[in-house]
């Protein structure tokens, strides 16, 4: 996962398209809590290092999605 977020970091640099730090976040996904992971995750951004804030759900595109990919809070939104 890391080298992920390198490579996405490097490609966007190449770009010349800045990530804004502000608005990422990270997420683990998984169908079993025992096997959650407290990994940290860092972006560079203008020779900065910024932690990424984890979050068990995040809303892209209208679409939500949540560690567990269980899409509660969509079926929620729905019902109500």
């Amino acid at each position: 996962m890391r080298d992920d977020i390198h490579k996405l970091n490097d490609r966007t640099n190449q770009w010349l398209l800045k990530l804004n730090v502000d608005k990422c976040c990270g997420m683990t996904y998984t169908a079993n809590t025992s096997n959650l992971c407290n990994t940290k995750y860092y972006i560079e951004n203008t020779n900065k290092c910024y932690e990424l804030v984890k979050v068990d759900s995040v809303s892209d595109l209208g679409v939500r999605l949540d560690s567990k990919l269980a899409f509660l809070d969509r079926k929620n939104e729905k019902v109500n």
